[in-house]
């Protein structure tokens, strides 16, 4: 067998050593109707070695993600019927790529909402909203999103539900300007926004937990990754996406261990 250039029978094609350094810390907090919680986590990526098939190349990069805010929200009751929950959140994203000089930055701000009503003893509806918006970057998103869930009750162990809301997911700022360790960049990739449906049974009784559902998905703009063998990296573009489908399932809690 022949090689093409210097290369040899045996050689590596590469010898990259990867270390990463991960720093977490979260606070939480919940007296009476109030919740919220600040964290921090911070990864540090380094990948040094060496393309022996490339050149001979140095293979060095660094790469850095910081993220830390808060979340803060308060339940309420108004009379029998009505359970509300209102909160925002507020998050820092920090994406460096030193070997790039690339340090980006922003801020993820987000307003929700949910009133749970009562109508009678059978039915329930849940309504939900959230509006998100970032800022502090040249790619800045906003989107309102809401949820709607209604709840039949048939008996005391078994229910009826619909449930059909959106979806929103904003690319990461890896995904967008690339990983020198795992990925290209992609500067035109959009925000994926999507809408769900699911309409089911459900049933459970002391040992077991039946579901029967049916469901469709329909999202615009998944972000969707391929990966190229030959380079090593991942290739992230948007395409539209649709799944519908039948769920049926029985959890049987029996007797430990076994279920």
């Amino acid at each position: 067998a022949k090689t093409g250039g210097s290369m040899k029978i045996g050689a590596q094609y590469n010898e990259r050593k990867f270390k990463t350094e991960q720093n977490i810390g979260q606070l939480n907090f919940h007296q009476g109707d109030w919740k919220g919680s600040i964290y921090i986590n911070v990864n540090d990526l380094r990948g040094t070695g060496t393309d022996f098939f490339n050149k001979n190349a140095k293979y060095d990069t660094h790469e850095k993600t910081t993220s830390y805010g808060f979340d803060v929200q308060k339940g309420a009751r108004i009379g029998n019927k009505v359970k509300t929950v209102f909160g925002m959140d507020l998050q820092h994203e920090r994406y460096e790529l030193v070997e790039d000089a690339l340090d980006l930055g922003r801020n993820i701000w987000g307003i929700f909402g949910q009133w749970e009503q009562n109508f009678d003893r059978k039915n329930t509806g849940i309504f939900s909203a959230r509006e998100t918006w970032t800022n502090g970057t040249d790619k800045n998103y906003n989107n309102f999103s809401m949820a709607v869930q209604f709840l039949h009750k048939l008996g005391r162990e078994d229910n009826l539900y619909l449930n059909v809301g959106q979806s929103f997911v904003m690319p990461t700022f890896a995904q967008v300007y690339g990983s020198g360790s795992y990925s290209l960049p992609a500067e035109n990739l959009k925000p994926q926004t999507g809408k769900n449906y699911e309409f089911g049974w459900k049933k459970v009784t002391n040992m077991h937990a039946w579901k029967a559902a049916l469901f469709h998905t329909d999202i615009k703009d998944n972000i969707t990754a391929t990966f190229n063998s030959k380079t090593g990296l991942y290739n992230y573009y948007n395409e539209d996406f649709k799944n519908t489908g039948i769920e049926l399932s029985c959890d049987i809690a029996g007797k430990s261990p076994f279920s």
